[in-house]
């Protein structure tokens, strides 16, 4: 197939995710369902800018921006060739959570990654930001702020609800915090929740490169590996491809990695595991949520010093608390 160039120019065209996504947001925030602190006129700037965006691997600018900063810093020129000759989609396909293909005639790499859980990351992200806030020095209304956020957070993550009321209500606390106490909050919310995200998507992201990188969608090679095998594998170079995106976007200087940053890893299999039915069964060609997870685990503990590995844990041990994830599990 040679035309994949053509598809996904008209994919990226139709569907700039930021794009459809600030429209969205305008549009609630005109009808009044939304907030956003700006004034509209500023919303509608910032709509212009996005219709004159260009994005090059993706029609996601987040994505876009990972492998731009992956290629800036890699020395692996196996690695430089996936990249340079992706294309990652993210589509509206609730079947899909990642998938790479095989390559192209063309040479051309190509990756679709589904909105659903794309978005399922990103309020999970918003909610794990919010315990790293508590870390924060905060003022007394700022710490109550914090916490009606994170209960609005926890609704937004389990009825996958993008904006309510509550959610609207404590932007406007964090905005009235911003001009009266002068420390920051919701820039400093949004730098956590963020940066969790980010290395969260360059790590699902990773994992279909990895497929790319291993050779995993040749044609001799689809039924010559044990699919699980290939899984376990492709979330190994995709902690390998977050990292990389971390020391190229955020390694310059004095700056210091967050445990945040480092925590983010475990954000798509915890979202994907509200999207499957038994996170301990293996599926046909995937293992159990369970057992990627706790290779995430393993691996970090041997890429971290144990300060670090033990405070990572400890974050992830509160999300799985806040979010009842042993419920999942069925045990205590």
């Amino acid at each position: 197939m040679s035309d994949v160039q053509d598809v996904f120019n008209s994919r990226k065209k139709e569907a700039h995710v930021q794009r459809e996504e600030m429209n969205e947001f305008y549009q609630l925030c005109k009808d009044g369902k939304a907030f956003s602190g700006m004034e509209m006129q500023e919303l509608e700037t910032l709509l212009e800018d996005l219709e004159n965006d260009r994005v090059e691997f993706s029609n996601d600018m987040v994505i876009d921006m990972i492998i731009a900063d992956v290629l800036k810093l890699t020395k692996d020129k196996k690695l430089i060739d996936v990249l340079e000759n992706i294309r990652v989609t993210n589509i509206f396909d609730d079947t899909i959570l990642g998938r790479a293909y095989p390559r192209y005639d063309d040479g051309t790499y190509y990756i679709e990654i589904g909105r659903s859980i794309d978005r399922k990351i990103r309020r999970l992200s918003d909610l794990f930001g919010v315990l790293f806030m508590f870390n924060e020095k905060l003022e007394p209304i700022e710490c109550v702020v914090m916490y009606e956020l994170l209960n609005a957070n926890i609704k937004r993550f389990k009825n996958d609800d993008e904006f309510n009321d509550e959610f609207n209500e404590v932007q406007i606390k964090m905005l009235y915090c911003d001009k009266v106490i002068m420390n920051n909050l919701t820039d400093k919310y949004v730098s956590y929740a963020r940066e969790i995200y980010e290395i969260a998507i360059a790590f699902m992201i990773g994992h279909e490169i990895g497929h790319h990188y291993y050779g995993h969608t040749d044609k001799d090679n689809i039924l010559n590996e044990d699919g699980k095998i290939k899984e376990l594998k492709a979330d190994s170079y995709g902690i390998g491809f977050a990292f990389e995106y971390l020391e190229s976007a955020y390694g310059k200087g004095d700056n210091r990695y967050g445990i945040h940053q480092f925590a983010g890893l475990y954000m798509p299999l915890i979202a994907s595991s509200y999207l499957c039915d038994d996170i301990l069964k293996d599926g046909k060609q995937h293992p159990s949520i369970i057992k990627r997870l706790l290779g995430i685990q393993r691996r970090l503990g041997k890429l971290l010093d144990e300060e670090g590995y033990k405070e990572v844990q400890c974050y992830i041990n509160s999300l799985y608390d806040t979010i009842q994830f042993q419920k999942k599990i069925n045990i205590i």
